[in-house]
């Protein structure tokens, strides 16, 4: 599995960071176990998991409100395992934006630039250039109490790349946004981040946004690195089972194993994929790699399963199917929903995946 960095458009002005068997307990409890990452200068890396998998436990570790108590960080060539989070030079955005309601707009962006002792002159001129960058001109007036959710978040960007950090961390930062105007963001923000070229170690549950937005992802179960990888070959090539039932729609369904022959639901299993060297396997099938067959006749590239649709949900544009098969195993699959009208619960349907698209995976311990 090829997991090495990827430099962003502009590679050269961020901060590559090491990461070295970091470990961090809280009690019996370990929410980092041994992680070594290496993230590339320029490189837009998403930590994705669900919630205590200790995501955000990494980031707080890069950031320096966490101390871990093994291992070591390295920003660049320099140990910062110990240095507090002032001293890092590092961009931060939160969840909750931290903006300073007393302050308006303007002086929330400074407060970075003031801090570091700039001139007067050279702050209104980087504050009204960060302000255009994140498409506020003529917003530094405003109080931050008069700002929409969207608003509010440019300018806690704004005011963590303002002073032009060589790292950016953000932690959740558009998951209180309504779904329209979190999509519209995720593009602004991976569009600010190739003109920036800043390194950028980014936090989120939601895999959708973790797919759009990265140059890699590295998925987080029970304190580990579960998979670190490009994001079409997260979803496409899961590690194991815990990947595959995260990242994207998916059914997994048990593989049953005898003198070289794998069995799924009753049938023969052809699969052009290699097999992990694991006893315990399912198989994965996302909703787009279903077929609707007209014939039941077997097919030689297709395995071919036969099932009961259980219900319809309509969702727009497509169509939500689940279905059962004959061994109780349920699927789901996904259709435009002109292409499958009168399809209702109670319908027989053969149901083919081809043999390229049969991905069979470690169940994860």
């Amino acid at each position: 599995m090829d997991v090495s960095p990827v430099a962003g458009a502009n590679g050269a002005r961020g901060l590559p960071v090491k990461v070295r068997a970091i470990t961090k307990r809280y009690g019996t409890m370990a929410a980092l176990e041994d992680v070594y990452l290496d993230i590339a200068s320029g490189e837009f890396l998403t930590l994705l998991g669900p919630s205590g998998s200790g995501k955000t436990t990494l980031l707080m570790v890069l950031a320096g409100f966490v101390r871990p108590d093994a291992g070591d960080v390295h920003f660049g060539d320099r140990s910062v395992v110990r240095l507090p989070p002032h001293k890092r030079d590092i961009g931060l955005v939160f969840q909750n934006h931290a903006l300073f309601p007393h302050l308006n707009v303007f002086d929330n962006i400074a407060f970075p630039l003031r801090l570091r002792g700039l001139a007067k002159a050279e702050i209104a001129d980087r504050v009204a250039g960060t302000l255009d960058l994140v498409q506020l001109a003529g917003f530094g007036d405003r109080r931050v109490t008069q700002l929409s959710g969207g608003q509010a978040q440019r300018v806690a960007l704004a005011r963590a790349i303002v002073f032009e950090p060589r790292l950016l961390l953000m932690d959740e930062p558009l998951s209180a946004l309504d779904r329209q105007l979190r999509e519209h963001m995720q593009i602004e923000l991976r569009a600010l981040h190739e003109k920036l070229g800043m390194t950028t170690v980014y936090v989120t549950h939601d895999q959708r946004e973790a797919l759009t937005m990265s140059d890699r992802i590295g998925v987080i179960n029970r304190g580990r690195l579960a998979q670190l990888d490009r994001p079409e070959r997260v979803y496409r090539e899961p590690a194991d089972s815990f990947v595959a039932g995260f990242v994207g729609e998916s059914s997994l369904l048990p593989v049953e194993q005898s003198s070289g022959t794998l069995r799924v639901a009753g049938v023969t299993l052809r699969t052009l994929r290699p097999l992990p060297g694991t006893h315990r396997l399912v198989l994965v099938v996302r909703p787009e790699q279903l077929e609707i067959l007209e014939s039941a006749a077997p097919q030689t590239d297709y395995n071919l399963f036969r099932a009961t649709v259980r219900r319809v949900v309509f969702q727009g544009d497509s169509l939500l199917i689940n279905v059962a098969l004959g061994d109780g195993s349920e699927l789901m699959l996904r259709r435009a929903a002109a292409r499958a009208p009168g399809l209702a619960a109670g319908a027989e349907i053969n149901l083919g995946l081809h043999a390229k698209d049969a991905l069979v995976v470690a169940v994860q311990s």
